[in-house]
């Protein structure tokens, strides 16, 4: 199938071939290299308790410093009127999208399912930096 030019010889509107001015491509290896830095660092997903006994669940590659933003009112919208009070549980992924995954399939959890949840994984998982994440919450 020929395709058919404008004058300027650009592809006419409705063409199947899309415009390509001004753009600049990086080398597939340096796009698929940045993509594996970013997917290297593990995530972690957890779940707190918050004012009212709500239940939060979040995903975050910093936990330490994620539960610092929760605690001083600059976190997620839900937890600057909900303050969070513990943290329930948490759990460490290989990649930012194992992590988002398990958070969307948490949040659909019902509030026993979650503090279920929550007890599995706070006697299975050691979290290195328990301390200082345990610090940023009081």
């Amino acid at each position: 199938m020929q395709e058919e030019l404008c004058p300027d010889k650009t592809p006419r509107r409705g063409s199947l071939e899309p415009i390509r001015k001004n753009t600049i491509s990086l080398p597939e290896t340096a796009v698929a290299t940045e993509h594996a830095l970013a997917d290297e660092r593990p995530w972690f997903v957890y779940l707190l308790r918050c004012r009212g006994g709500v239940v939060y669940a979040g995903a975050t590659p910093d936990l330490a410093k994620r539960m610092r933003k929760h605690r001083a009112g600059t976190g997620a919208r839900f937890t600057r009127s909900h303050p969070p009070e513990s943290l329930l549980g948490a759990k460490q992924f290989p990649s930012k999208a194992a992590a988002l995954s398990m958070e969307y399939q948490v949040k659909q959890l019902t509030a026993a399912q979650k503090h279920a949840l929550a007890a599995a994984w706070s006697s299975a998982n050691a979290i290195d930096d328990l301390p200082a994440i345990l610090q940023a919450l009081s």
